[in-house]
């Protein structure tokens, strides 16, 4: 308690110098300065940081002010806006991104600057986040995190730096922010990760890791045409993995040859299906697994999936057909696989989600699982990740924001920044849009639970498609994309490698052996823009591997 309090009192002082000696008058005039809003950090702990949050909210205001250039919004201004934000839906409860610019653009600001601190024991961490109102440049982000509260000061100093450094394009330091924590764990905060390739040391397929050296990724196959999605399987039982990906109305099952896959069967549908993903398990129990078909109506208005399954004498037939689910496997943490579906609903985010079985010869709710609204089950994963202890889901919600969710069906935390993104898209009905016909609801991509590193300790890989912006709000065009391995740190799922970026989109994503030298592979379909007009439609796919191992 006595080194606590000494602590208290140092930060405390600290607080009043850094305030002090960075006030600076200037009485030059230039262009019209930029707006920032700082809004209080959240401060989740036992113990009673108000001090420490009126600080943190002077430091950055001062160190973020630039008389003439940077101008930062007063407290009262802030803390009037921030209880007017808690009256009207869009902008209600913890920010986030989105709601952060609606802010940003209801106080006339150019950056809203938000973020928590968390304690736990003797540690803590702080997050934060420099949004741009208008959408134009890139969210800075923030998180670090240290074994002394002593050294909360230093780490809100490395935060403004950095935000100086990458939005205004100024450093600004000083003696007091020379000190830096030492990070007991190993794990190193993240800014921007996806602009910082060149600062991390490589390794296969990854990047952001200690240990140096780099091997490139495997083409395996090319196709003009998109590939929708991709699944791992023994589909004839025969002790060798098939590779299934599909377009809007073909399957393609590949086959291992050297380096390459080669198509070993190609099943054909009617054209006016659209499938959108596909996923391989024996869940009726015959030891031959089946293939569940997520498929929509031509117009995307409508569900029609099904389900293949390999015969011996007569091939691969349909053994369920006209289906109105949403098809996912998960694995549980015994690596059992579990049939997962989801009703039809107004969109791919409001239907009910259940547990399948088969029974009676046919596929039936076994059980209906807890989940908030606007979740698609084609984005849910479930497992532990890192050490955290309980086994939980894994979504991404409709507008993009990763999140995980409690048995009881309640959101435990919530990502700042988007990631997933896809093409794949369910049209909504006129009524509900007025007569329109161009109100596109956007499906998320699969979310997987692996253990990467072999320690018994899972990981998260979420596909990232960056996109860009575009004359017409309905149409999605990504430039870039990756995939990043997430851990959970206590606090948070954050990013600790990904891998390199690939020009395009990726529509999915698996993990399996499929050369049979007993190391698994990620295998990744990448869609490639050749031209960057919509009304070309000039596409090619191809799926990449890496080695993991």
């Amino acid at each position: 308690m006595k080194k606590d309090k000494k602590i208290i009192k140092s930060i405390c002082f600290t607080i009043a110098l850094l305030v002090l000696s960075t006030i600076t008058i200037n009485t030059s005039f230039a262009a019209t300065p930029k707006k920032v809003a700082v809004f209080p950090f959240i401060m989740n702990s036992k113990d009673d940081l108000t001090f420490l949050q009126k600080g943190l909210f002077s430091m950055l205001s001062s160190r973020l002010t630039d008389p003439g250039k940077v101008m930062v919004l007063d407290r009262e201004a802030v803390d009037a806006a921030a209880v007017t934000a808690q009256k009207h839906a869009s902008t209600k409860g913890a920010l986030n991104v989105s709601k952060a610019r609606i802010l940003g653009a209801n106080l006339g600001v150019d950056y809203i600057l938000f973020g928590s601190m968390t304690q736990l024991g003797d540690s803590f961490s702080i997050d934060g986040s420099m949004v741009d109102v208008t959408g134009e440049k890139p969210t800075v982000s923030f998180f670090e995190q240290s074994n002394s509260l002593g050294d909360a000061i230093p780490l809100v100093n490395k935060f403004a730096e950095d935000v100086n450094q990458k939005v205004f394009n100024r450093s600004v330091r000083n003696k007091n922010q020379d000190a830096h924590p030492k990070n007991t764990d190993g794990q190193r905060g993240f800014q921007n990760l996806d602009n910082q390739e060149a600062y991390y040391q490589n390794r296969s397929p990854f990047i952001n890791t200690k240990t140096p050296g780099s091997k490139e990724f495997r083409k395996r196959f090319k196709i003009a045409d998109i590939l929708n999605c991709i699944a791992t399987g023994d589909l004839d039982n025969d002790g060798q993995i098939e590779v299934v990906t599909a377009t809007d109305h073909e399957i393609k099952i590949l086959q291992p040859k050297g380096d390459l896959l080669i198509e070993k069967k190609k099943i054909e549908y009617s054209s006016s299906l659209r499938i959108v993903a596909i996923d391989i398990a024996d869940i009726n129990g015959n030891d031959l697994p089946e293939i569940f078909v997520t498929a929509l109506s031509i117009h995307r208005e409508d569900i029609n999936s099904f389900v293949v399954e390999y015969d011996g004498s007569k091939g691969y037939q349909t053994i369920a057909k006209n289906e109105p689910y949403y098809y996912r496997v998960i694995e549980t943490k015994d690596q059992d696989k579990v049939l997962y579906a989801q009703k039809k609903g107004r969109s791919p985010f409001n239907g009910k989600i259940y547990e399948m079985q088969w029974e009676n010869n046919q596929y039936t709710i076994n059980e209906k699982i807890k989940m908030p609204r606007n979740v698609s089950v084609l984005s849910l994963a479930k497992g532990t990740i890192g050490d955290k202890d309980l086994s939980e889901y894994m979504m991404i919600s409709e507008s993009g924001y990763l999140s995980i969710v409690n048995d009881a069906g309640n959101i435990e935390w919530e990502a700042r920044e988007t990631r997933g993104g896809s093409k794949h898209y369910f049209l909504l009905p006129d009524s509900d849009i007025g007569g329109s016909n161009e109100n596109r609801v956007y499906l998320q991509p699969r979310l997987k639970i692996y253990d990467n590193k072999n320690d018994g300790k899972n990981e998260l890989f979420v596909i990232h498609n960056i996109e860009v912006g575009s004359i017409l709000k309905t149409y999605k065009k990504f430039v870039k994309a990756t995939i990043e391995i997430n851990t959970w740190n206590g606090i948070a799922l954050y990013p600790i490698s990904k891998t390199r970026t690939v020009q395009g989109w990726i529509s999915d994503f698996t993990i399996a052996d499929t050369d049979n030298d007993g190391a698994d592979e990620l295998l990744v379909s990448v869609v490639e823009s050749e031209k960057s007009t919509i009304i070309s439609g000039s596409n090619r796919s191809y799926i990449i591997s890496y080695d993991l191992q």
